[in-house]
């Protein structure tokens, strides 16, 4: 499930950037949260994150509908806040 999070967020996208570890492969993956989206408000932006590959994509948006849209791009079908 895709969340809103209200004042977790960046607590959580913290969690994932800690579980940082080599892959198999020699990249980089991220095992916390995984099959995670969701994003957050953080001072006078949004911050979007998918973690559903174990890879971490962030990004940063002037406003929620420009976070939920490029969520969306990636198949996210549901949001709920926390």
């Amino acid at each position: 499930m895709n969340k809103y999070f209200k004042e977790n967020g960046s607590k959580l996208l913290e969690e994932i950037l800690a579980s940082e570890e080599e892959g198999l492969d020699g990249g980089t993956v991220y095992s916390s949260h995984k099959d995670e989206k969701f994003y957050f408000h953080d001072q006078d932006m949004y911050v979007a994150v998918d973690n559903v590959d174990c890879q971490c994509f962030v990004e940063e948006f002037d406003s929620a509908k420009e976070a939920i849209d490029w969520l969306k791009e990636y198949e996210v079908e549901e949001y709920v806040e926390d």
